[in-house]
């Protein structure tokens, strides 16, 4: 967690500590929204540059295709991944 926080997200030491989880995890949310902006945007400039040499015009929607990251967990998964977080963070139940 601390390298993404360090590495990706710019943050400093005293910033990433002083985040709750919930925060964290709304600023990875944010970061992989403007990732798939950024994406979406390229697809749009390919599409673009493609489309006059192509017989049918292609669009970035066909270009970009969002990978699907919605999975279904048991209580038990969730509650074990809960339980993970937990030790890694020193979270006594």
């Amino acid at each position: 967690m601390q390298a993404f926080a360090y590495g990706i997200l710019s943050l400093k030491p005293q910033e990433f500590w002083s985040l709750t989880l919930a925060e964290y995890n709304l600023m990875i949310k944010g970061y992989e929204l403007r990732e798939e902006q950024e994406w979406r945007r390229t697809a749009q400039l390919a599409a673009w540059v493609m489309s006059p040499h192509l017989k049918r015009p292609i669009t970035a929607d066909k270009l970009f295709k969002k990978k699907q990251t919605n999975q279904i967990t048991s209580p038990e998964q969730s509650k074990q991944v809960l339980n993970e977080l937990m030790d890694e963070f020193g979270i006594v139940q």
